[in-house]
């Protein structure tokens, strides 16, 4: 099985963060703080301020998991599957994927997709293993992406048709270069400043200079969009869309979403038109889909004029 190759480098990235503080996170961590039993497992996973100890990354990972921690999750279901300080348990590993998988992890996502499809720890199900592709491949997970090229059309529901480009967020980010996470955004982004926030939220949300965390990336979100954030409202409509970080909520997603359009987001406008296309969160009118994708094609955003081109040529 063609697990995620990324467990071990994604550790040695976390750990890189925060290797030295072992005792803040031993501290936070005995206080029962979700973020700090999860850096302490890594602590103790790769021997940093500590002795090395599989069981004890394990233990910190388990209490981290319990909480709700969507990257514990993840962590522990992959000690599972390899039988790293716990005997090795593929169902086990697919139920903490699971797990992770419902808060939107798209790697978990992958990973249960997978085991559907070789039937590891589950039944044999190919188009729940399609479900779960799609889940990933959705949130630009490129494995998954390239996992669902890879299927056969009896594999895909009868009635699946192929979805527009606008509904591949992995290209969006493209157009938006938000500032580096440091010490310096954090304290900008808690003195209130929108920006701040919402690159805050950005950081969080791809765990790009700090662990991956979907409900703070939600909170920083939240923040900058009530301020009026268009690009933080488009970000917050997307995890809304997927249930990334919140619980899923599509018409909540459109709720952001129309008041990202109302600032003249682009983006805002290209998953506006997905919306009415899909009918996610309003009723299904491709007219009224057409209408927001040629609005924001014309601002020049790509991935609104390739889903035209590909109307185009249905």
């Amino acid at each position: 099985m063609k697990l995620i190759a990324l467990f071990l480098l994604v550790g040695i990235l976390a750990v890189s963060g925060w290797a030295d503080d072992y005792s803040a996170d031993l501290v936070k961590a005995q206080a029962g703080d979700p973020m700090g039993q999860y850096n302490l497992g890594w602590c103790y996973y790769y021997g940093k301020g500590v002795n090395q100890d599989y069981k004890e990354a394990v233990k910190w990972w388990t209490k981290s998991a319990e909480q709700g921690h969507a990257m514990a999750q993840y962590t522990l279901g992959m000690c599972y599957y390899e039988g790293k300080g716990v005997a090795k348990d593929i169902k086990e590993a697919v139920h903490w994927w699971t797990k992770s998988a419902e808060k939107g992890n798209n790697e978990a996502q992958y990973n249960i997709g997978l085991c559907y499809f070789n039937g590891e720890g589950v039944a044999k199900d190919e188009k729940k293993a399609v479900s779960w592709y799609m889940k990933s491949a959705e949130q630009g997970y490129k494995p998954a992406q390239e996992e669902l090229k890879k299927q056969k059309p009896s594999a895909w529901a009868q009635d699946a048709k192929p979805e527009p480009l606008c509904t591949d967020v992995s290209i969006w980010a493209e157009d938006y270069k938000p500032e580096p996470y440091s010490a310096e955004l954090v304290k900008r982004a808690e003195a209130g400043g929108e920006r701040a926030q919402c690159d805050l939220g950005y950081s969080y949300l791809n765990g790009t200079g700090v662990t991956k965390d979907y409900k703070e990336a939600v909170k920083w979100y939240t923040k900058s969009a009530d301020q009026g954030s268009a690009e933080a409202q488009v970000s917050l409509s997307l995890c809304y869309s997927f249930g990334a970080g919140v619980a899923k909520d599509e018409k909540e997603a459109v709720k952001w979403c129309t008041k990202s359009v109302k600032n003249g987001n682009a983006k805002a406008q290209c998953l506006l038109g997905t919306c009415y296309y899909l009918g996610k969160g309003v009723t299904k009118n491709e007219k009224e889909a057409v209408k927001w994708w040629t609005k924001s094609a014309k601002q020049g955003f790509e991935p609104a004029k390739k889903t035209l081109e590909y109307l185009k040529s249905k």
